[in-house]
């Protein structure tokens, strides 16, 4: 699961043609091979077509865009941004978080949030689990199941420990795919998030 971005009008210099796929035909595996490999071919040479990351990735990118973009950008385009339904962002828009993203990396302003970002992550303290209530055992018909089978059979969520890592360290924050987000808004003359 993740969230997929398609460029409304890339910028395309050299004119490279998107393939095309009936999808309500059947097709051979090895026809669908090629369909691929014809639309990556494209997605490399038409960098505004179409970019994706996970769940986890998206919403700390996208959280930092807005507060960075906080100027000209609204609750909305935050809000629809951290949904996957096709929220649109105007070719201006786009325009702008391009020209704003690629200032805080000259002033060297992403790698410092990306720096302080881990850093408050590995600050946090464990939870408690909450499959086994912090006692290590799971009481569930699962972990009773699974004990049936093994008698040593403890959590397989923290392995027995009755903590956890806070949920917020699985979503990490990533210099480099901020400056790949940036050269998609550059390229993408506006885009879906789906």
């Amino acid at each position: 699961m993740g969230f997929d971005l398609h460029g409304l009008n890339p910028v395309n210099p050299h004119n490279v043609e998107k393939p095309i796929h009936n999808w309500h035909q059947e097709h051979t595996h090895k026809e669908n091979e090629i369909y691929f490999e014809k639309l990556g071919a494209y997605e490399v040479a038409v960098v505004g077509a179409h970019w994706c990351t996970n769940n986890w990735r998206w919403r700390p990118l996208w959280a930092f865009v807005f507060q960075a973009c906080v100027d000209f950008m609204n609750t909305k385009d935050l809000q629809e941004g951290m949904d996957n339904s096709g929220y649109k962002i105007s070719k201006t828009k786009a325009n702008k978080i391009a020209k704003r993203l690629n200032d805080l990396d000259k002033d060297g302003s992403i790698v410092q949030y990306q720096n302080e970002y881990t850093k408050r992550l590995a600050t946090l303290p464990l939870e408690k689990c909450s499959f086994c209530k912090g006692t290590g055992i799971r009481l569930d018909p699962i972990g009773m199941e699974l004990r049936e089978k093994d008698p040593n059979f403890k959590c397989n969520i923290c392995h027995g420990k009755g903590e956890v890592t806070d949920i917020s360290t699985h979503y990490p924050f990533s210099y480099r795919e901020v400056l790949s987000f940036k050269e998609f808004c550059e390229n993408s003359g506006g885009f879906k998030i789906c």
